[in-house]
């Protein structure tokens, strides 16, 4: 069984009031549920994806049940093509949402939840300045209230959304050579770590500052 890591080592710059750690996972965790639980797991984070290509990394309805019961939160993330420049447009964007939207309403998540999106690779201004604003423009005008905004990837990426206001909420990626890694860290709301994963699973650590996040 896992044993929850020590994550000082990568949070030694981070003040988080409150720390609620947990996993973002590509894996199926039908019948894991309490062993995630005894491996200290808060909450489990997976991805609405454009298609069923790879089905493990969205959740099952039977997932999400087993994790409620025992207590453990869930979050989703958009990812379309989210590794470079090209996975983001306006187009796209409107295409992530609908995605999003549709993913929500058959879990049944409720408004209070963060959606993120993912942008899984190290930004330039100019990405951030062209593409993924047009991607985050689209995204925003589909989705409206229906959840609140978050947004995956580097401290300059996390840093610029938020302070545009397209997102209120940031999760910072494990990658310390993105750029605004460490200018951001003490901002940024979910920290993922690169402690190995837990149970043998396709898994990275988080920690969160706030278990209200998730569902």
């Amino acid at each position: 069984m896992g044993v929850l890591p020590d994550v000082r080592p990568y949070r030694q710059y981070v003040s988080h009031n409150q720390t609620v750690k947990g996993i973002d996972c590509t894996d199926n965790l039908l019948g894991h549920a309490h062993a995630l639980q005894n491996a200290g797991v808060g909450f489990v984070i997976k991805y609405v994806t454009p298609s069923h290509t790879f089905p493990n990394k969205t959740f099952t309805t039977g997932e999400v049940q087993g994790l409620h019961s025992v207590g453990i939160k869930i979050g989703l993330v958009s990812e379309m093509d989210g590794t470079s420049a090209a996975g983001f447009s306006s187009l796209k964007g409107t295409s992530a949402a609908q995605n999003m939207l549709a993913r929500i309403e058959s879990l049944g998540c409720p408004r209070s939840m963060v959606g993120w999106v993912a942008i899984d690779y190290d930004a330039t201004d100019e990405d951030i300045d062209g593409p993924i604003t047009a991607h985050f423009e689209a995204y925003r005008a589909v989705m409206g209230s229906h959840l609140r905004h978050g947004v995956y990837g580097s401290g300059s990426v996390c840093q610029k959304l938020k302070e545009r206001g397209f997102v209120s909420f940031t999760w910072l990626a494990q990658s310390p050579g993105f750029d605004g890694y460490y200018s951001w860290i003490n901002h940024a709301d979910v920290v993922q770590h690169l402690n190995p994963p837990p149970l043998g699973l396709s898994a990275d650590w988080n920690s969160a500052n706030d278990s209200t996040l998730f569902w």
